[in-house]
């Protein structure tokens, strides 16, 4: 009879230590996520105060206040509209760049177009930082017996930033396992 107490404790501290190592799993990948994001915010915010600030140049250079006007229909609360919404700013900041060659001629918007490039650099690694996280997360939520404790703390699955380059490679690797 103590025997089956002692077995039934054994059992019983291991399921526990195995709730206790799945739980240390969840909270490590979503200190990375949160820190991911954390980042990413940043960075988009000074992207935004970048590009408002080369605007306010290239009016005063053409003269033309239509330029860039698509930064102020920008959704700041929400990071992954904001990024993409900078990305086609951004785009757009480029266009007018090409077509008006003067405009790279000024130091200070050759300086912040500088800037702009490092800080989509940053931006393009913490995506990716971000992105794995999430992508190995929502794994962990899917998978037993994680999902069992998913289920108990009532996870859900968490959002990606669009990443052009993943997307293509995960379409290009899903066709690759059908043929």
């Amino acid at each position: 009879m103590i025997y089956f107490f002692i077995v039934v404790i054994v059992v019983l501290i291991i399921i526990l230590l195995i709730i206790h190592l799945i739980s240390q799993k969840y909270n490590l990948v979503l200190l990375k996520i949160n820190k991911g994001k954390e980042d990413i915010e940043y960075y988009l915010s000074e992207k935004l105060n970048m590009l408002n600030k080369c605007r306010e140049l290239i009016s005063n250079e053409l003269k033309d206040d239509d330029v860039l006007k698509r930064l102020d229909d920008i959704n700041k609360d929400d990071s992954f509209s904001l990024n993409d919404s900078l990305k086609t700013v951004y785009n757009d900041l480029l266009k007018v760049l090409d077509e008006n060659d003067k405009l790279i001629k000024s130091e200070d918007i050759s300086n912040i177009v500088t800037n702009l490039r490092e800080n989509e650099s940053n931006i393009l690694g913490l995506v990716k930082y971000y992105n794995d996280n999430s992508k190995y997360y929502n794994k962990l939520i899917h998978k037993f017996p994680t999902s069992i404790i998913a289920f108990i703390k009532n996870y859900k699955d968490n959002k990606y930033y669009n990443d052009e380059k993943i997307e293509l490679f995960e379409i290009l690797n899903d066709n690759t396992k059908e043929d």
